[in-house]
């Protein structure tokens, strides 16, 4: 079985749905950043300094972080589109 990689149509539609996340992470916009998370119990976050567990975790710590000194560059931006879809990127903090 051959799969297809970097299809046009679906790096479109991650692209789309990365910067949507990547505006409003930048921007502190709770609203939208609470709509992307998995509303589940089971989903997880990875911070720099903290490990959340559950959308309600996730969401509390959203609303509670300090709005400012979010920005960052993005250096680099990969698609790798196997049997799902996986968007990796690294980030430079100024």
């Amino acid at each position: 079985m051959s799969a297809e990689i970097n299809r046009a149509d679906i790096v479109r539609e991650v692209s789309e749905a990365f910067a949507r996340y990547e505006a409003a992470l930048v921007s502190n916009d709770v609203a939208v950043l609470d709509e992307l998370f998995w509303n589940s119990p089971h989903a997880i976050r990875y911070g720099v300094t903290e490990n959340l567990y559950g959308y309600d975790e996730i969401a509390a710590f959203r609303a509670g972080r300090p709005a400012v000194g979010l920005a960052r560059d993005l250096a680099h931006l990969d698609h790798h589109l196997r049997d799902g879809v996986c968007r990796g990127e690294y980030a430079f903090h100024p």
